[in-house]
């Protein structure tokens, strides 16, 4: 009697580990796609943003109202607390090639901090577009 009663406790004993572990990975890998989520929702925003100033700026005759128009365009974009400093660098309207292009990059920030890894708490992202000036002056 006595050994069936140890094998019955030890046997629970052992079910409540593996629960309390599967829990805890079950855990750790929702936080992880959470991270995945806002690094996707990010990248999803910044090339938009990026391909929506230059589509602005293909529709501008002079590479001084592209530019401006482009600057308009990441200057609106709605930042968050997750996507954060929205900017564009590399800019370049070049009207003999018939064609606009940009960069621009944005920080996203996790949030669900990933330890031992620096303390990883922010990811920058870059996209680029290029488009086809629609807006060039018959001479």
């Amino acid at each position: 009697m006595v050994t069936k009663n140890r094998a019955k406790r030890a046997a629970k004993g052992t079910s409540i580990i593996e629960a309390v572990l599967g829990i805890v990975f079950v855990v750790i890998l929702v936080l992880f796609f959470i991270d995945v989520g806002a690094v996707v929702t990010c990248q999803t925003n910044n090339e938009r943003m990026c391909k929506n100033a230059v589509r602005a700026a293909s529709e501008k005759d002079t590479s001084v109202e592209a530019k401006k128009a482009a600057d308009e365009i990441v200057k609106n974009t709605q930042a968050s607390q997750i996507f954060t400093s929205p900017k564009m660098f590399d800019f370049e309207y070049d009207p003999s090639s018939g064609m606009v292009s940009a960069k621009t990059s944005a920080v996203c920030n996790l949030p669900v901090p990933v330890p031992g890894i620096a303390n990883l708490t922010t990811v920058e992202m870059q996209a680029k577009s290029v488009e086809t000036i629609v807006a060039i002056l018959a001479e």
